[in-house]
């Protein structure tokens, strides 16, 4: 245990500051527009910096609220690499950068596209980061950058999860949900939360049913199904709990919204929420969760929910950065979703996740080991992280033996925003009580070199011979 608090020492200093927003949102769900007059407070104090907004927005103002007359003309660079939504802003001088000031003061307008004909979207693919205004509800998320997001450029650590106090205020809207509080109803309405969200803006016309401690809104979902995706949450919350050793957060809600592009439906997470993106016909995601007439979950839907309620741990208590970004945000979150179903399915579920997997990895064209990766962007495409990194996790699991993946699992818990790349990943691994020896063979069989693809799916389907379909 002393390796581990070493790794942890180093790895992972005090909690960062977490930023804490004030004011009002304005929006017209029918005209497409939003404008917002907000003060930040508890913004971390890093340079070099960029403040986030997204790139449909115009700023009016950016002042220091202690001294509203000490204006700036903020300079805006773009930079797809850094976030492919979003402007970002810098306050320079001359010759030098100058820091955000400790209270920051913003206004800022934007007018987007309203696609209320399904016929006239996007023909390509709708996505988390979109400004989705369909002429009956909108939705940003925290990758929308619709509230200032400050980025650390040298740790590519992004402050997203901010506190708050805003009003939002909508003429043409008869409900509103904002992430870490519970739906309202109204044009003007105040949200609280004083637990760090990511905030998914959802506002429109829309109803909302809470099922125990969970919100379900704008779903078109029975009682007994609300019930059934409740029941079977708190199961899989319960195991990340015991297999972590460490406690859930606050409640979740569940967003059904529809796709302003010809897409079949997809979803994310903007923790505390979980929103289901539905495609141009009005087919919502959430609602094949159950075959058709049915209020039990789909056995192939179990893996996906338990992804989801997985990224509270990855992506809120562990933040990864850097250039294996990709492999543990989404990746390890997949694994920690196969882990639950190994515990909690029948055997034949848990073969075929895993075959799964292996289908897809066979089939990456461009493949680099993990130990080649040096860029985020080299694994931002879905068959490596979503199926590859879990098929690996597996494979070093099998040779590592469970007793070592549970304590690296629990060594990542407490490892909050560390750079994870190639040697993070080594570190973290002899801190959770690998030998480095082993850790050699591992690399040398599973890690490195051009058959460590194939030798991880070699291992994987000795071990669990693949099942029959479903």
């Amino acid at each position: 245990m002393r390796s581990a608090l070493l790794f942890l020492l180093l790895c992972s200093a005090a909690q960062a500051q977490v930023p804490h927003l004030t004011g009002t949102v304005t929006l017209s769900v029918g005209a497409g527009t939003i404008s917002c007059d907000l003060t930040v407070t508890g913004l971390p104090q890093i340079r070099p910096y960029r403040l986030w907004l997204n790139a449909g927005f115009s700023v009016d103002m950016m002042d220091d609220a202690r001294t509203p007359a000490k204006r700036y003309v903020p300079s805006r660079r773009y930079d797809e690499g850094e976030s492919y939504e979003a402007f970002q802003y810098q306050i320079l001088t001359r010759d030098s950068l100058l820091p955000l000031p400790p209270v920051l003061h913003l206004k800022y307008t934007g007018a987007f596209p309203v696609y209320r004909d399904s016929a006239q979207m996007y023909p390509w693919e709708d996505w988390m980061g979109n400004m989705s205004f369909n002429g009956t509800t909108f939705r940003a998320s925290n990758q929308s950058a619709w509230y200032p997001i400050l980025y650390d450029p040298e740790r590519q650590v992004i402050h997203d999860r901010v506190t708050y106090e805003l009003t939002v205020q909508c003429s043409d809207c008869s409900a509103v949900y904002l992430s870490g509080d519970a739906p309202k109803t109204g044009t003007r309405s105040t949200f609280r939360s004083e637990v760090p969200a990511h905030l998914l803006l959802f506002a429109g016309r829309f109803g909302f049913e809470q099922e125990g401690p969970l919100w379900f809104v704008n779903t078109p979902l029975s009682r007994e199904q609300m019930r059934r995706i409740g029941t079977e949450s708190k199961r899989i919350v319960r195991f990340y709990e015991r297999l972590l050793d460490q406690p859930y957060g606050a409640s979740l809600s569940f967003v059904s919204a529809k796709a302003s592009a010809v897409h079949p439906g997809f979803s994310f997470v903007s923790y505390p929420t979980i929103t289901f993106v539905g495609n141009q016909t009005g087919t919502w995601d959430i609602r094949s969760m159950f075959a058709e007439g049915s209020s039990e979950l789909q056995e192939n839907q179990i893996p996906f929910l338990a992804h989801e309620l997985a990224h509270y741990y990855v992506g809120t208590v562990f933040r990864p950065s850097g250039s294996l970004y990709w492999a543990f945000n989404e990746g390890l979150t997949e694994y920690l979703a196969s882990r639950y179903v190994r515990s909690e399915l029948p055997d034949s579920a848990y073969r075929r996740l895993l075959g799964r997997y292996a289908a897809r990895t066979e089939q990456i064209g461009d493949f680099k080991p993990l130990s080649e990766v040096r860029e985020r962007g080299e694994l931002a495409f879905d068959a490596y992280r979503y199926h590859y990194v879990p098929l690996l996790l597996t494979a070093i699991g099998l040779e590592a033996g469970d007793g070592v993946m549970d304590a690296w699992l629990r060594v990542l818990m407490q490892a909050g925003s560390p750079a994870t790349d190639y040697a993070f990943l080594r570190s973290s691994l002899l801190a959770a009580g690998l030998p480095p020896e082993r850790f050699g063979e591992l690399e040398r069989s599973l890690l490195a070199g051009p058959g460590a693809r194939d030798q991880a799916i070699l291992r994987v389907r000795a071990q669990y011979p693949p099942a029959g379909p479903r």
